[in-house]
């Protein structure tokens, strides 16, 4: 992982993304046309109807158990008009602190097909998470999202240091293989109103939830693809990642979720 926070790190140098004109949550200018999300973004969780699993095109996660890679217990992804959100929870342990997150995002659920052989490679990034099931064109990562203050209290970050990066490498490749090009195979994308995100800590798990501007992740919808990934420490170190096979010889693929289809 040492790789991942130097690439980051360097992206992050040369651009900060500001955050939050994100009225599925803080406010803002977006706010003053009077958009109501189907989740607000205010450490409450109802709107994320958890007990029935029927949020409006949602896809509800859960980790297998007896996984390598469990930190994320449960996470929920959604979208409407405007925004993408995420939900998970993050089982806290001692020693991984602080926390990352990653949310990779197959913004297009597009694949390339070779014409003699048939095979289909999706468009955009691979990762070793999800091996051939993965296709990202963005990334979006908050570091640290979960961190502890000088007097021992647990910190949700607000999310308004998110960064979003975008993937310009070779179809199916990990951005980090030495044969990509170009390498480390992203570039970061300038902009502000972004990102908004909040949340508490219950029993020793984290429950953040946050939001995305769609259209800076170039989202036309209806289908949106995506993986959420965890890391901790100054080694960035995975402590956890879904969707996960939940059963043997099920694909290690991103879950797939609906949202409005942009008339724009």
């Amino acid at each position: 992982m040492k790789k991942i926070f130097i690439a980051i790190m360097a992206a992050a140098a040369i651009l900060t993304v500001s955050a939050c004109d994100n009225d599925g949550g803080k406010g803002g200018k977006k706010a003053q046309d009077n958009f109501k999300g189907i989740v607000t973004i205010d450490g409450e969780f109802d709107d994320w109807k958890l007990d029935t699993q029927d949020l409006e095109g949602a896809v509800y996660l859960s980790c297998p158990q007896n996984s390598a890679s469990a930190a994320i217990q449960n996470a929920v992804f959604a979208g409407d008009e405007r925004y993408i959100y995420v939900y998970f929870e993050y089982k806290i342990t001692e020693g991984n602190m602080p926390a990352y997150v990653d949310i990779f995002v197959d913004t297009d659920c597009k694949a390339n097909v070779d014409e003699e052989t048939g095979d289909e490679t999706l468009t955009g990034g691979g990762t070793w998470l999800w091996a051939d099931g993965a296709g990202y064109e963005m990334l979006v990562e908050n570091a640290p999202f979960l961190s502890v203050d000088e007097a021992g209290n647990y910190v949700i970050d607000d999310f308004s240091g998110a960064i979003q990066e975008k993937y310009i490498g070779i179809d199916g490749k990990d951005a980090w293989d030495a044969d990509n090009v170009p390498s480390p195979g992203k570039v970061g994308v300038p902009g502000s109103g972004f990102a908004a995100g909040a949340g508490k800590v219950v029993d020793g798990v984290a429950l953040v939830e946050f939001s995305v501007l769609r259209d800076r992740l170039e989202i036309d919808g209806p289908k949106v693809r995506m993986g959420i990934f965890t890391m901790y420490g100054e080694g960035w170190d995975d402590d956890g990642h879904l969707p996960q096979p939940m059963a043997e010889g099920q694909p290690a693929e991103f879950a797939e979720f609906t949202v409005p289809v942009d008339e724009d």
